[in-house]
């Protein structure tokens, strides 16, 4: 259970309160699930009875899944864990025995229908996370010394690095932190700014990119990047160490260049898709830019992947790639095409449309309804989904995902994929060990070498 402990003390505070958030939540909540089936066909057979959990058990159940909450253990046969649901009393218990509860519900409902409803439906999963929430915050008021000290410790850091100073969030700061760590761990030198190579010798030696190959696209993405209108800013695609734009090279040039492996990576990640084969990848790309047929804007997917699936139907995944960003800039002037689209894919509650045009979704929204415009107001693909990239830990990034999900019709489709970076890397390292995966996980998600430094 060392590993299992580890884990959880690793577990930031704003993702153990986005699962006390349920508390409220399950407190205003009256019926939890609705029994369905057994009744008798035309036939004479009888469905099997089955529950529809509402969505708050839903949401639970994802996040616990998402924050690998749902450990792995032999929960059949944990006569312990049985004998405190028995007692229902969960006072004084250690942070272990409240999750090896939980997940003990959880997988039980799989075999045994409605055994996670009735628990939330006798107080037993409240409960337990106000236990779990109180635990939480007496290890949090415990540390509160300690995060003092780490944060003269990550000011000095920033000194050493050269990125000392105001950041937009405290995301951007260590991942600023970390490019800094990055080049100088090369050898390279900056400009400025710690998180800055040198511009001439950045355009020169490609010190940005992850390889070769990579380096080589996009020296011609560059040059042709106004025949095809495509915004590709330099000198920061050379130079800046943190722009998402550099990153979304480093992460998709090679699979650009091997599409047998890009679609593995993606029959993996979206197996209901039936995708056959990847047949191109793209970057900065947009159908028609302020083409009415489609947005009428400037719009255009940071990636985008296009595929035929198992009946020779075209797809495709339209990509937005986010490292860094808060998502506070000024939204743009809203085009009356949004709301056409909008309504005819139906995915919206439209008595949300306010709420669409604001920032911190309307970015999202804007992309997402381009996606849309290519197969539901137009018929250039059979169907498309729009993926949001993201790191887990960008927190701007996450509320903005919870906010822009509460404007959807939850009875339809969204066609909306939020994807953490870490998942992505994760499953590309499942059919790939080349040096670059390797490279790009140590340079943009090792956070670990943040800690390493300060000793």
């Amino acid at each position: 259970m060392e590993k299992l402990n580890n884990h959880l003390e690793n577990i930031s505070l704003e993702h153990w309160n986005r699962l006390f958030k349920f508390i409220p939540l399950i407190q205003k909540q009256d019926v939890f699930g609705e029994w369905k089936g057994g009744k008798k066909d035309s036939q004479g057979v009888i469905e099997f009875p089955y529950i529809v959990s509402c969505k708050v058990v839903d949401d639970f159940t994802n996040l616990m899944y998402e924050l690998d909450l749902v450990i792995n253990f032999d929960w059949g046969k944990w006569t312990t864990g049985r004998e405190i649901v028995r007692t229902n009393d969960f006072r004084n218990l250690d942070n272990i025995t409240l999750i090896k509860i939980l997940t003990a519900i959880i997988r039980n409902d799989r075999f045994n229908e409605g055994v996670l409803v009735g628990a939330f439906e006798d107080g037993t999963i409240e409960k337990v996370l106000i236990e779990l929430k109180i635990n939480i915050e007496n290890t949090n008021t415990n540390l509160f010394t300690k995060n003092k000290l780490a944060m003269a410790t990550l000011k000095e850091l920033k000194e050493k690095f050269h990125t000392n100073y105001k950041d937009s969030s405290s995301f951007a700061e260590k991942a600023r932190l970390l490019q800094s760590i990055w080049r100088t761990e090369k050898g390279y030198e900056f400009e400025k700014y710690g998180n800055f190579l040198q511009e001439d010798f950045a355009k020169q030696t490609g010190a940005n990119f992850l390889s070769k190959t990579i380096f080589e696209f996009v020296k011609n993405e560059v040059k042709t990047k106004h025949e095809k209108e495509k915004v590709i800013q330099e000198p920061r695609i050379w130079n800046n160490l943190l722009s998402s734009q550099p990153l979304a090279f480093n992460m998709f040039g090679e699979l650009k260049q091997n599409t047998e492996l890009a679609t593995k990576i993606f029959q993996d990640l979206y197996s209901e898709r039936n995708i056959n084969n990847i047949t191109r990848i793209e970057f900065e790309y947009s159908p028609g830019r302020r083409d009415p047929k489609y947005t009428g804007d400037r719009s255009a997917f940071d990636v985008f992947i296009e595929y035929e699936n198992r009946e020779n139907k075209k797809g495709f995944f339209g990509i937005e790639v986010k490292y860094a960003e808060t998502l506070n800039d000024k939204p743009s002037s809203h085009k009356p095409n949004y709301e056409k689209i909008s309504e005819k894919s139906g995915i919206f509650d439209m008595s949300k449309l306010d709420k669409l045009k604001q920032k911190p979704i309307q970015q999202i929204w804007r992309d997402h309804l381009l996606t849309l415009s290519l197969f539901v107001t137009n018929n250039d693909y059979k169907i498309g989904d729009f993926v949001y990239l993201y790191p887990v830990d960008n927190k701007n990034c996450e509320t903005a995902i919870e906010k822009y999900e509460q404007t959807f019709d939850q009875t339809k489709e969204s066609y909306f994929r939020p994807l953490t970076i870490e998942k992505l890397t994760e499953t590309i390292k499942k059919y790939c060990n080349e040096d670059w995966i390797n490279e790009f996980e140590n340079r943009y998600l090792n956070f670990d070498k943040i800690e390493k430094a300060s000793r």
